[in-house]
């Protein structure tokens, strides 16, 4: 917590089976795969 902030820091966000045959499809490419880690996220809530 840090105030009236809830933080949740080293979330890591992925790419779906979905997304990536949409991203492909769209792209031509067969370079996106299943689970591909887009990053790391930190999310921020306010709790009052």
């Amino acid at each position: 917590m840090d105030g009236d902030n809830a933080i949740l820091t080293g979330t890591t966000v992925h790419i779906s089976a979905d997304a990536a045959a949409l991203l492909n499809t769209t792209f031509n490419t067969d370079a996106v795969a299943d689970q591909l880690l887009v990053g790391i996220a930190t999310i921020t809530v306010n709790t009052k």
